[in-house]
């Protein structure tokens, strides 16, 4: 998994979350997204520290289609060749 490209929809808590740490501490480079950007930040900054891996935010809606395709468009070039894709959104209604 090492220099590997994984990005993580849902990245700020739960299945997520555990999936960013799953794959950092294999040594993948992680695209961290969700709403909740303090969230997002603060695992940025823990798995950065924890496992020296590289992390980026994408803090955007995922069911806004084009704000994240042009966030998906803007990403540096280093991070473009998405590796591994973890769909993991999820929609609470209660």
């Amino acid at each position: 998994m090492t220099g590997k490209i994984v990005l993580i929809t849902g990245a700020s808590s739960g299945i997520g979350e555990s999936c960013a740490w799953k794959f950092a501490s294999q040594g993948a480079n992680i695209i961290l997204n969700a709403r909740n950007v303090s969230k997002l930040e603060t695992l940025k900054q823990e798995l950065e520290a924890a496992y020296g891996v590289r992390a980026c935010l994408l803090p955007i809606d995922v069911r806004d289609r084009v704000a994240m395709a042009k966030a998906l468009d803007s990403l540096p070039k280093d991070w473009k060749n998405i590796d591994i894709l973890i769909n993991n959104a999820g929609l609470v209604i209660g």
